[in-house]
């Protein structure tokens, strides 16, 4: 793909993905996402769309538990 194909797909992230903003770097070969949907500055980067989904995720279900812990037995 090219630069300009990861662009649009990095904007195409941003535009479906609540909370997080999300570009391409053509200098740094990768996609970097801000999370404003966690409670610290979040900030994930990854040459893979996959794994950077996946980091994204997994930051943002650690952010909800810490917001809302699990009751064990109640």
């Amino acid at each position: 793909m090219c630069d300009a194909d990861m662009a649009r797909l990095a904007a195409y992230l941003d535009d479906r993905l609540p909370g997080w903003s999300v570009m391409w770097s053509p200098a740094r070969r990768a996609f970097t996402a801000f999370g404003a949907c966690t409670p610290e500055c979040t900030i994930i980067e990854d040459k893979r769309v996959d794994d950077l989904i996946d980091q994204m995720r997994d930051a943002q279900l650690a952010a909800l538990a810490a917001v809302r812990p699990v009751k064990v037995g109640q």
